[in-house]
């Protein structure tokens, strides 16, 4: 004798007993809480909305993500994140999902409620009601703005250094005839030359010693240090405006040089020229943005050439908030200022006030290197008629000699 097989024994009774289980309303109930919870707590912006583009659903993460809450995003169109210029986009790829199409990790861009454009991934699928209709399209959207960045950062620091090997390559090769044109020019020297002659000498001479400075410094800025050595800040000031020195004489920028006796600290020397090089480079752009300004506004007959002063300084402080003793440098200028909404983002990568002339990595590099060298950097800034100019401020401590390595670029959270 066999006993009574149970409805489990058998396919179809698991069927019945599945089917029996999925109509259960307290499952139905736990499945939708779970559901629900998966939703809330997503990392990803979950958004749902109808065949229309109305939005009828907004996570906690959309609200992160784009800066609309769900009362404010509930019951809009779905353009609402779209990008000046870029409407028909989303109904193009609503069109897609309403033909059954599932779209899949499309990368794109998004407008935050700021205004500012966010890059994301989205995965949109369609809702379908019990008989299988569709009635709309769930939309996941992953932030991916910080890997692009990461990414572009990434491109830009292998292109700088391939720029970088290169610079260093031709430089070298670039020692060779100059070294014979120094020889040659004082063998000159030896001959009667006529007086006029002589001045023209005198003046290659000149111009000779000046390419051979900037080679040198060219191939200094390759050879980086790998820890912090003592250097003096002076120094390293008129070497980066040594670079500029032409550029302020051709724009008839006036340079005054406060320094006063500072000890020499301990820094990769190398990167805190690169960035007083940014920053006196940025000053110079402000100034010159100042004078075209003044001409496009002023009387043709009677232009008014404002004074442009460019201030560098460097002074003994002490940084009140950690007691630390250092150097404090100063750039100001009385250029054209930066807008008083573009302050806040200044240091941000890829954040720029300079349009399609500035790569916005400038300012980024500044505060990093700063930051590496456990130092602070402040800003200050008007447009005001008669007192427009931008001042920055950079604190570095006294390093510990003995410290074998710096944090890379990048790996920083700075409060500017």
């Amino acid at each position: 004798m066999h006993a009574p097989r149970s409805p489990l024994d058998s396919h179809d009774g698991e069927d019945r007993s599945v089917r029996k289980h999925s109509l259960d309303p307290r499952h139905q109930a736990e499945s939708l809480a779970l559901l629900a919870a998966l939703v809330e707590s997503s990392d990803d912006a979950i958004i749902s909305k109808n065949t229309e583009g109305i939005i009828t659903s907004w996570n906690p993460a959309a609200e992160r993500i784009f800066g609309y809450t769900a009362q404010e995003a509930v019951g809009q169109h779905i353009n609402l994140l779209s990008v000046d210029g870029r409407e028909g986009e989303m109904i193009r790829i609503l069109g897609r999902v309403l033909s059954n199409e599932r779209v899949s990790h499309y990368e794109t861009v998004r407008r935050h409620k700021d205004g500012h454009q966010v890059l994301v991934s989205l995965t949109i699928s369609p809702i379908r009601n019990q008989d299988g209709v569709i009635i709309g399209a769930s939309k996941i959207a992953r932030d991916i703005t910080a890997r692009k960045q990461s990414e572009q950062i990434l491109q830009q620091t292998e292109k700088l250094a391939m720029l970088g090997r290169l610079s260093a390559s031709i430089a070298h090769e670039i020692n060779n005839p100059l070294e014979a044109v120094t020889n040659l020019l004082y063998l000159l020297r030896g001959y009667q030359l006529p007086s006029e002659a002589y001045d023209y000498l005198q003046m290659a001479e000149v111009e000779v010693a000046r390419i051979s400075q900037i080679v040198t410094q060219t191939l200094a800025f390759h050879k980086q240090s790998t820890q912090p050595r003592l250097a003096a800040i002076p120094t390293i000031l008129d070497s980066a405006l040594s670079f500029l020195r032409h550029r302020m004489q051709h724009h008839h920028i006036r340079l005054l040089r406060r320094y006063r006796d500072v000890a020499p600290i301990p820094c990769l020397e190398n990167e805190i020229r690169q960035v007083l090089l940014n920053l006196i480079g940025n000053a110079l752009d402000a100034l010159q943005q100042r004078t075209t300004d003044a001409f496009q506004d002023a009387d043709s007959e009677d232009p008014h050439i404002p004074d442009t002063r460019l201030v560098v300084a460097c002074r003994p402080a002490t940084d009140w908030p950690t007691s630390r003793s250092g150097v404090r440098i100063t750039i100001a200028d009385n250029g054209c200022g930066i807008p008083s909404d573009a302050l806040p983002r200044i240091f941000e990568a890829f954040f720029t006030t300079k349009g399609n002339s500035g790569n916005g990595l400038g300012l980024w590099i500044t505060s990093e290197i700063i930051a590496r060298h456990h130092g602070r950097i402040r800003v200050r800034s008007t447009r005001r008629p008669q007192r427009q100019g931008t001042v920055f401020a950079i604190f570095l401590p006294r390093l510990d000699r003995n410290l074998t390595s710096l944090p890379p670029v990048g790996s920083h959270q700075q409060d500017n």
